[in-house]
């Protein structure tokens, strides 16, 4: 795992931690997961339409943990996720 662009598109298998950085707000998230995990993140714009056309407009970014579950009736199934917020160095 490195540092990706806020705009990319992908999915990442078997994760069970990653790290979040804003180098703007000198602050660091740390996420674990205690079961692996796929994660798809990608960009949350919008579209406007200016006087060049249509843009499209960052508005954040999304990161979504999902697990194929499959449970028998009455059965149980348990994730903890531990997030860890640091500040970091000016």
């Amino acid at each position: 795992f490195g540092r990706f662009s806020l705009g990319e598109i992908a999915a990442d298998n078997q994760i069970t931690d990653f790290t979040i950085t804003s180098d703007l707000w000198k602050t660091q998230i740390d996420v674990l997961s205690s079961r692996s995990t796929t994660m798809w993140r990608f960009p949350l714009e919008t579209i406007s339409n200016s006087e060049a056309g249509f843009e499209r407009n960052y508005q954040g970014s999304t990161m979504l943990l999902w697990w194929p579950i499959q449970l028998a009736p009455g059965g149980v199934w348990e994730v903890t996720l531990t997030f860890d917020l640091k500040q970091l160095p000016a």
